[in-house]
């Protein structure tokens, strides 16, 4: 069976679900600019909500694109890893 193509109503509000974090993320990075605590917020904002189910590798890619940001802005992975909760922990491994 083919994946439902990108248009559908469940892949259209995971889009519109995708570009309301996106732009949440940004806006947390671009505001706290160097504060730790505000790329630790701007991960799990990235995480939560992340579309587990979904088989639309462009909704996965974007999601990923969105986590990978958040990651990146944050210079203290370990400490990332220990300011998180364990249930972020399975969001990451996805």
């Amino acid at each position: 069976m083919p994946p439902p193509p990108i248009d559908s109503k469940p892949n259209q509000s995971i889009r519109q679900n995708l570009r309301r974090r996106a732009q949440t993320v940004s806006a947390s990075l671009d505001w706290g600019k160097s504060g730790f605590s505000a790329g630790v917020e701007a991960l799990k904002t990235a995480l939560e909500g992340s579309p587990p189910n979904t088989r639309d590798e462009r909704c996965k890619s974007a999601n990923w694109i969105i986590v990978h940001r958040a990651i990146m802005a944050i210079k203290d992975v370990d400490g990332m890893f220990s300011s998180l909760d364990p249930e972020y922990y399975d969001f990451l491994m996805r």
